[in-house]
């Protein structure tokens, strides 16, 4: 099954590319690779293509802070009924205030 970024999603990444038009975006993406097609994640399509998670590298070369995504984006995306939750820098966040550890293939460190 073919496979695409969920339109908020699009719609986020391009605010991303936006407001941080000079970030490396080699990680980026919303479709998982064969890792993700092996296990449950919201990187595989759902019946419709839709992917429903979406990477935003954050080397991000402007002087907007240490942690950029972390002191601008994540209360955004937090706050934002569509967010289920958010692997950040080794933690899963959810809407309702609830952090632990993420203990994921891919802790989202870099």
């Amino acid at each position: 099954m073919s496979c695409r970024c969920a339109p908020a999603l699009v719609v986020l990444r391009d605010e991303v590319n936006a407001e941080w038009s000079d970030r490396d975006k080699a990680s980026d993406g919303c479709c998982g690779n064969a890792e993700h097609a092996a296990r449950k994640s919201d990187h595989n399509p759902d019946e419709n293509g839709y992917a429903h998670a979406l990477d935003v590298d954050e080397d991000i070369l402007l002087n907007v802070g240490p942690r950029p995504l972390w002191d601008t984006l994540l209360p955004i995306l937090l706050a934002d009924d569509r967010t289920r939750y958010v692997i950040y820098e080794g933690w899963i966040m959810w809407p309702d205030g609830t952090n632990k550890p993420y203990t994921g293939v891919n802790a989202h460190k870099h």
